[in-house]
């Protein structure tokens, strides 16, 4: 609810649209790659994307921080909404 009040203001679906397609087209796809290299390897984010390549490891890191992130300050109970 916080986040479509201010999308509703400022122009609605000329924002939502492209973000939409930029989670489609950029998102989804990094996410099946993560998932099966991480099935693939057995490693976790961090070792995966350093042990692919040294350029990728912030991608690793990245990764983990925003998971910790939104396991810190998600509701853990559809209550908490």
């Amino acid at each position: 609810l916080a986040f479509s009040v201010p999308v509703f203001k400022n122009g609605g679906g000329a924002f939502l649209f492209p973000y939409i397609i930029c989670c489609l087209v950029i998102g989804f796809p990094l996410f099946l790659i993560e998932l099966s290299l991480g099935q693939f390897s057995a490693m976790g984010p961090a070792h995966l994307w350093a042990n692919l390549s040294p350029l990728f490891k912030g991608v690793g890191i990245a990764s983990v921080i925003s998971s910790a992130i939104v396991g810190k300050w998600s509701p853990s109970t559809p209550a908490e909404f």
